[in-house]
């Protein structure tokens, strides 16, 4: 992989590595900023809550997608441009910023925190090409937990993600009904007929009222592109 850049973090150094021939110049000054600001005390904080160090040396960090805008995924469920980048009162934050100090988990098993596999010390929305917005988050994935996905990620042999949340209400892109329960939705977006077509218009849910709860390493993820752009991993020179 290409390198980007050498950040001095915790008295040593990382190397910055990106996983495509494409640099995007905004994604990368936001890694170049984001992996220097990593709050230790945060650090301190969520070890006790997700079971993972405390010491901020024994992780590495992919820097993955986590969710795309304004498309559905192979589920059926897309997320707006609108709703990331919307105030939420209730958390007050962006949508697209709920993803902060959330767990890491594998394949959505995500019922205990205490088995989180590290957290995402933070986000960013990225929309600088209209046709391709996306976020990115900053993962911080503990190496003595779980050694092996720690190894996988760094050499590129795991390297997908899919995130989990909740949301109030859902809109159909046929009908632009709102639904709050699965009981009274619309023919369109039922389960058996959701990313159908009708009138040559793709039916789908977008989310509304979203809360990011975890990030999951997958084999298979419902967004294609929720792949590491890149990897973050101290070097001592």
């Amino acid at each position: 992989m290409p390198i980007i850049g050498v950040y001095q973090f915790s008295n040593k150094f990382m190397k910055c590595a990106s996983s495509s021939g494409k640099r995007n110049i905004s994604a990368e000054a936001y890694v170049k900023q984001a992996v220097n600001m990593i709050n230790k005390d945060v650090i301190k904080a969520v070890s006790k809550l997700y079971n993972i160090s405390a010491n901020i040396d024994d992780y590495v960090f992919p820097v993955p997608r986590a969710v795309g805008a304004d498309f559905p995924n192979s589920n059926g469920d897309c997320f707006t441009h609108e709703e990331l980048t919307r105030y939420s009162n209730k958390h007050r934050c962006l949508v697209y910023q709920t993803f902060r100090n959330v767990p890491i988990h594998i394949e959505h098993k995500a019922n205990n925190k205490k088995e989180a596999r590290g957290f995402i010390p933070d986000a960013e929305y990225i929309s600088t090409d209209p046709r391709d917005k996306y976020v990115l988050a900053l993962c911080a994935v503990d190496s003595k937990k779980d050694p092996a996905l720690a190894e996988g990620l760094v050499s590129g042999d795991i390297r997908y993600f899919s995130m989990g949340c909740v949301c109030e209400a859902v809109q159909c892109s046929i009908c632009g009904n709102k639904f709050t329960n699965d009981r009274d939705m619309c023919e369109h977006i039922r389960p058996t007929r959701r990313m159908s077509y009708f009138g040559g218009k793709q039916a789908y849910e977008k989310c509304l009222g979203v809360s990011f709860q975890e990030l999951s390493v997958v084999g298979d993820p419902a967004y294609t592109k929720a792949a590491t752009q890149y990897i973050l991993n101290r070097h001592l020179f």
